[in-house]
């Protein structure tokens, strides 16, 4: 069978898996907090939830975009092999038991839960919830990698192989909530840890040794041998690698990850999932291979981002060319169903039942019954919303993705960790970096005064930071602080 014969083949299997334990989910969610944060009827183990939030991070932005960037930048592209797992293992050790620690303690969620709980206000709640939407560019960004796969692999119409992707996933997330996307993101790790380990091993097949990669690298550019390539901005030097290793690091607070920790049935858990998923994390990140091979193999590619699809289907068509389809939409389903529930928990929970259902005095069933459909309806629309504008081919999907995740951590990264280690916080802190971290990141980013996406969110982060820190000690004493002692942190 050729390769098309052979996808079709996996996919429909592939298919029918997710969408079984899609069903299973729905069985398991009777309510509208065991969908977003399944604990009670439905028991998620550490081992589970370290693949879980790897492959969350592993989406196809790091298989087909990072790859782009290892195949623009060459061996300086490496720094992510070396860094990423590193700092997602010290991030998780950094916010997550803390997280999950006050999270349970006050009944959250999600992330803008959480926040809202923290600072006793409905507005720190209401912001964070509004921002967070700044991730549907990272939908466009997934859905459109889907339309290359399809295209590449399938010979299909790329607009058509992103509405298939889009409709999958999103019949999955709307009827199985976390539940489903916990258990098929293990599916999906399985499938993606193998795809990894054949690119990172297509090297043996390609060269006869490490100097002919470097000498095709150098016959095209000499600077694509350099440990920092000042040719191209993500990788041009330590700043740099400073700026998209930042990035992974705060990711882990987004909603689609940070919420996964509450899953967490046992504290004393967390270092088999901290392990979990560093392992997982590295492994995925050998990926990054594809990039530098089709950069010596396949020079002059019009999208970089299709560099490693270009390798395979040139090189070997068939069933390897299959794998390596479903192995990239497994990479992108695996986030983007987390970031569709997310989006349905944040709008269902925080935004209608935590603020407007109690403001109104709704009755209990009907706001659950109500929170529930809004929910629901949000994945449909988050969904739709990113199709639609991922029909014309974004540039660079990783620069799109790393857009919409700072666009969020830029105002709620400070009010997190602060609000974590720090029982000076307080709400107006919150709110003025809520406001700032973002404005600071659009400005930088639109307004073209960094070159680099990554170093724009950095800057606009720590600048929500410090303006954190700032307003709160300015307002000490304004009003009592709502975080209780047994849960701040300093």
């Amino acid at each position: 069978m050729d390769s098309s014969a052979w996808f079709w083949l996996l996919f429909t299997l592939w298919t029918i898996g997710v969408i079984y334990i899609g069903y299973k989910g729905y069985t398991l969610s009777p309510n509208f907090d065991e969908f977003s944060v399944p604990r009670t009827t439905a028991r998620i183990g550490p081992y589970q939830l370290g693949m879980s939030i790897a492959a969350t991070q592993a989406s196809v932005a790091t298989f087909m975009g990072v790859a782009g960037f290892v195949y623009l930048g060459g061996l300086s592209g490496l720094w992510w092999l070396m860094m990423v797992p590193l700092v997602h293992a010290f991030g998780i050790v950094i916010a997550g038991k803390y997280f999950r620690e006050i999270g349970l303690k006050l009944g959250s969620l999600q992330v803008p839960d959480w926040m809202g709980h923290r600072f006793g206000s409905d507005v720190v709640r209401g912001l964070a919830s509004l921002i967070y939407f700044f991730n549907l560019f990272f939908v466009i960004s997934i859905l459109a990698g889907f339309g290359h796969i399809f295209h590449i692999i399938m010979g299909m119409d790329y607009q058509t192989g992103i509405i298939i992707a889009a409709i999958i996933a999103a019949l999955y997330s709307f009827f199985g909530g976390n539940y489903a996307v916990i258990k098929t993101d293990v599916l999906q790790t399985v499938i993606m840890c193998l795809l990894a380990v054949i690119i990172a091993s297509l090297g043996f097949v390609f060269f006869n040794s490490i100097g002919e990669i470097n000498l095709g690298l150098f016959q095209q550019n000499p600077a694509l041998l350099k440990p920092f390539n000042p040719g191209f901005m993500i990788f041009a030097g330590p700043l740099a690698i400073f700026g998209f290793s930042f990035y992974q690091f705060v990711m882990l607070l987004s909603p689609h990850m940070a919420n996964k920790f509450l899953m967490l049935q046992e504290a004393k858990d967390f270092k088999k999932m901290i392990f979990t998923a560093g392992i997982t994390v590295f492994i995925l990140s050998l990926s990054v291979f594809g990039g530098l091979y089709a950069r010596v193999l396949l020079p002059g590619l019009q999208y970089p981002d299709r560099a490693t699809l270009e390798l395979i289907t040139t090189y070997f068509p068939g069933i390897l060319a299959a794998i390596l389809g479903l192995g990239l939409i497994s990479a992108g389903t695996s986030t983007l169903d987390s970031i569709l529930v997310s989006m349905g928990t944040v709008a269902g929970n925080d935004v209608f039942r935590r603020i407007i259902a109690k403001r109104t005095n709704m009755p209990a069933e009907k706001t659950e019954r109500t929170s529930f459909l809004i929910g629901r309806i949000v994945i449909i629309f988050a969904c739709a919303f990113g199709a639609f504008y991922a029909m014309k081919p974004p540039a660079l999907l990783a620069i799109l993705s790393a857009f919409g995740v700072f666009g969020f951590l830029a105002g709620c990264v400070g009010p997190m960790l602060w609000g974590m280690y720090w029982k000076g916080a307080n709400k107006y802190g919150a709110i003025a970096a809520m406001i700032v971290g973002p404005a600071v990141h659009m400005y930088l980013f639109f307004g073209k005064i960094i070159p680099n996406s990554f170093i724009c969110g950095t800057y606009a982060t720590i600048t929500g930071a410090v303006v954190m820190l700032i307003v709160s000690l300015a307002t000490q004493g304004i009003e009592k602080n709502t975080m209780q002692d047994a849960v701040a942190k300093g």
